[in-house]
């Protein structure tokens, strides 16, 4: 009799098990809804697909004219050539060197040897006009440094000794350059350097 209890127990239990398991199913299907209304579940509308609009393109930037120099009437003119590089962008040349002041900029004073050898001299800006602004520098009035320059106006460290640095844009395709010095007397020219490629 304990046997026969005991396998309508382990039956009744696996009936329950199956129930359960029947039930948890049921219960977690997922809902399938023909379309319609029903009591008490929330109704789903589709947005619509954002139509594309075009982005204005912007408008083509005006370039800002750079101001001119207005230069002063007198100043130092000698330059200190530290060196001059060909441009591989351009065929050019950008040069390098030391001028008397801030406020000073180099500009080409002669070329010779058609075109292979280009002098530079320093011409100073007006105080107060473009390029030589009170605001440009930290101290004010900037100092004319005289000429000519020190035998070494850079130290071994690259620090200037002397006067401001410059560079200017060539477009020719120099192989020396040359810094003029009025104050040198002749050849008026303070210091030349080779055109590195």
């Amino acid at each position: 009799m304990k046997n026969v209890l005991l396998i309508l127990l382990v039956v009744l239990l696996g009936f329950g098990v199956l129930a359960a398991s029947q039930v948890e199913y049921v219960t977690y299907m997922p809902l399938a809804m023909k379309s319609g209304y029903y009591p008490g579940v929330p109704t789903f509308t589709p947005t619509p697909d954002p139509t594309a609009t075009k982005t204005p393109r912007p408008p083509t930037p005006t370039p800002t004219a750079t101001p001119t120099y207005v230069w002063a009437e007198g100043g130092n003119t000698c330059v200190h050539m530290d060196g001059a590089v060909r441009d591989k962008s351009t065929g050019g040349v950008i040069a390098g060197g030391l001028v008397p002041s801030l406020c000073s900029h180099m500009i080409v004073h002669d070329t010779q040897q058609d075109g292979k050898l280009v002098i530079l001299r320093a011409i100073r800006i007006k105080t107060d006009t473009w390029g030589c602004e009170e605001g440009d520098f930290g101290y004010w009035p900037p100092i004319d440094f005289p000429c000519p320059s020190p035998d070494d106006p850079i130290s071994e460290w690259g620090q200037i000794l002397w006067g401001d640095y410059d560079v200017i844009k060539l477009d020719n395709s120099a192989q020396t350059v040359c810094g003029y010095c009025e104050e040198c007397g002749e050849p008026y020219t303070r210091n030349c350097v080779e055109v590195r490629k």
